[in-house]
C-alpha cells in the first residue's frame, strides 16, 4: 500500500500564489518566456506565460475521451513555497488528463469545489474562494459564473457569518446551501475540560441568493451533543475544540437535509421544518445497524445516488500501526429506514492503496460510475458502474484537490486565441491556446503578408492540450491561428503576431 505524500502538510492550505490576470492576452516573441526554467511539476505555456498550471500525471486513460470534463481545485500545500511561480486555483480536464481550463486563483485566495450547477434554468460554474482561517476553515464566499467564465453573483452567509469552504451547493429553488464554522463558550468540564471553552460548530444556512436573505438557519450546538465527538481536546490554552467539522450538506427528496461532520464520523438526517436530527448514520449514536464493510471514519460527501443508496467518502481513521492503515473508499450504502439496517451495496477502493487523511468526494455518474477524489493525496479516479478504471490521475506532490468532478461543461470565453511564434528561417513553430474554450478540436494556422491578408498553411493540426504546438513551412512575416471545433467550424481567430524572416535571410 502506497501511503498518502505528506497528508498533514497537504491539509493545510496554500495561499502564497501571486495575483495574475486570467483575461487572454495575445503574446509573439520570446521576451514574455519565464526567466528561468520552471519546476517540472508545472506546464510552461509559450502562449500564455502568465498561467501555470500544475502538470498532471497519467497512470491510465481511455483511448478515446467522452465528453465530460474533470474538475479540480489543486491548492498548494506548503505555503512557503515559491508562490510567484507556482500557482493554485481552478482546472478542468478533458476524460484522457489533458487541460481544457485553469483559472489561478486571484490574490492568493484559494479556490475549492470547483463544479457544474444549474441556476436560473441554465449551467454554471461555481466555486469557494477566500481565506483559510485556520487548518480545514475557510472564511469566503461562494462564486456563480456563466459560459464565459464571468461572475454572474456571489452567495454571501448571513446573520455576521462568513461562508466556509466546505459546500456551496444550488438547490432546486435557486437557493443556496452553505457550510459555516461559528465560535461558542460551553463547559467541557465533564470531557475533561475547562469551564468556559471555546467550542466550534457547524452551522447550515439556506440563502436567497438574489437578495441574500438567510431562509433556514441549523447550529450543530442545538442538536448534537458534544459527546458524540472522536476529536481530542486542543492541548493550545486558548485554541477552540472543533468538535463537530461540517463537510458536506445535500437535500433528500421530501426536502429535508443530510448533513456529514468528520469529527463525530455521523452522517446526520435533519428535519428541515424542526431542525432535530431525525437518525444518525455511523458514530457513536448510530440508529441504523451496520452490517459488515458499512463502517466509516473521518468521512466526507454524503450523497443520495437514489431513493435509498448513500455514497460516502470513507476517509478511514488512522491506524495506531502504519501497517494496518486502511486505503480510502467510497462506499454505497443500502439504507432501511423501517428495519433501520444499513448493508453495503458497492464499493470503490483508492487504486494505489492511498490514505486520504482529509478532503474527498465521489460524484455519481449518470451510468452509474464514481468520479473519485482522493482528497489529500492529490489523485483522482474516474470509474465506470462495474468499478473498472477509466482514468486514473494525480496532481504533483505539492497540489491537492478538496473534490474532484466529471461533468459536462461547453465553455465559451469572451477572450481570443492566444499564439507565440518562433521562427528559424522558412519554419515556424506555433504555440495555441484558449483557455477555457472547450469546442476546440483543431487549430488552422494562418500566414501572409500583412495582418490583414492571411491564408491557411498546411492542414489543420488537432487539438493537443491547453497549449498545442504547430511546425509550418512559410517565408510570410505575419502569422495567426484559427480555432477549429469538431465540423470544421470557425470559433475564433488570434491576433496575428509579426514573425518577420531574419534579416540575412530576406530577399
Amino acid at each position: 500500500m502506497r501511503a498518502a505524500a505528506t497528508p498533514l502538510r497537504r491539509h493545510a492550505a496554500a495561499l502564497a500564489c501571486a495575483a495574475l490576470a486570467v483575461l487572454a492576452v495575445a503574446c509573439g516573441g520570446g521576451d514574455d518566456e519565464p526567466e528561468a526554467p520552471l519546476p517540472a511539476s508545472l506546464r510552461e505555456l509559450k502562449s500564455r506565460p502568465d498561467l501555470r498550471p500544475p502538470r498532471i500525471s497519467v497512470d491510465a486513460a481511455p483511448e478515446r475521451p467522452g465528453s465530460r470534463l474533470v474538475f479540480l481545485s489543486p491548492r498548494m500545500e506548503n505555503t512557503d513555497r515559491d508562490g510567484a511561480t507556482h500557482q493554485q486555483g481552478a482546472l478542468a480536464l478533458d476524460e484522457r488528463g489533458r487541460t481544457r481550463w485553469f483559472r489561478p486563483a486571484a490574490d492568493g485566495a484559494p479556490i475549492t469545489d470547483v463544479r457544474v450547477q444549474r441556476y436560473q434554468g441554465r449551467p454554471v460554474l461555481t466555486w469557494w474562494q477566500g481565506s483559510m482561517a485556520e487548518l480545514g476553515i475557510g472564511k469566503g464566499r461562494g462564486v456563480i459564473a456563466d459560459e464565459a467564465y464571468r461572475p454572474i453573483a456571489f452567495v454571501e452567509a448571513g446573520n455576521g457569518q462568513t461562508v466556509d469552504l466546505h459546500e456551496v451547493l444550488i438547490s432546486r429553488r435557486d437557493t443556496a446551501l452553505v457550510t459555516i464554522y461559528s465560535r461558542a463558550r460551553r463547559d467541557l468540564r465533564p470531557l475533561g475540560g475547562k469551564q468556559n471553552a471555546q467550542v466550534t460548530q457547524g452551522i447550515v444556512q439556506e440563502i436567497d441568493i438574489q437578495t441574500g436573505e438567510v431562509l433556514f438557519e441549523w447550529q450543530s450546538l442545538d442538536h448534537v451533543a458534544l459527546d458524540e465527538s472522536y476529536q481530542p481536546l486542543p492541548e493550545e490554552e486558548d485554541a477552540s475544540w472543533d468538535y463537530f467539522h461540517i463537510n458536506s450538506i445535500a437535500e433528500d427528496a421530501d426536502g429535508d437535509l443530510l448533513v456529514s461532520a468528520r469529527h463525530t464520523s455521523t452522517v446526520y438526517k435533519i428535519d428541515r421544518e424542526t431542525g432535530d436530527v431525525v437518525w444518525r448514520l455511523g458514530g457513536k449514536r448510530s440508529d441504523f445497524e451496520l452490517g459488515e464493510g458499512v463502517r466509516f471514519g473521518i468521512q466526507h460527501d454524503a450523497r443520495w445516488i437514489s431513493e435509498d443508496v448513500l455514497q460516502v467518502f470513507d476517509n478511514v481513521e488512522q491506524a495506531k500501526d502504519p501497517a494496518k492503515q486502511e486505503p480510502s473508499s467510497v462506499k454505497r450504502i443500502r439504507l432501511d429506514e423501517k428495519a433501520m439496517t444499513a448493508t453495503l451495496e458497492q464499493r470503490f477502493d483508492q487504486p494505489d492503496g492511498m490514505w486520504a487523511l482529509s478532503q474527498g468526494n465521489a460524484d455519481a455518474q449518470p451510468d452509474g460510475g464514481a468520479m473519485v477524489g482522493w482528497g489529500s493525496t492529490g489523485a483522482f479516479t474516474l470509474f465506470d458502474r462495474r468499478g473498472d478504471v477509466l482514468l486514473d490521475a494525480h496532481l504533483p506532490a505539492e497540489y491537492d484537490s478538496y473534490r474532484a468532478y466529471a461533468q459536462r461543461w461547453v465553455g465559451r470565453p469572451l477572450t481570443r486565441p492566444s499564439i507565440h511564434v518562433g521562427r528559424e528561417a522558412e519554419q515556424i513553430t506555433v504555440a495555441a491556446s484558449w483557455n477555457g474554450a472547450t469546442e476546440v478540436q483543431a487549430w488552422q494556422v494562418l500566414a501572409g503578408p500583412s495582418a490583414n491578408d492571411l491564408q491557411p498553411v498546411g492542414a489543420p493540426a488537432e487539438w493537443q492540450d491547453l497549449e498545442t504546438t504547430i511546425v509550418r513551412a512559410t517565408r510570410h512575416p505575419y502569422v495567426a491561428v484559427r480555432a477549429l471545433d469538431a465540423e470544421g467550424r470557425s470559433l475564433g481567430v488570434s491576433p496575428a503576431v509579426h514573425a518577420p524572416m531574419p534579416p540575412s535571410e530576406e530577399g
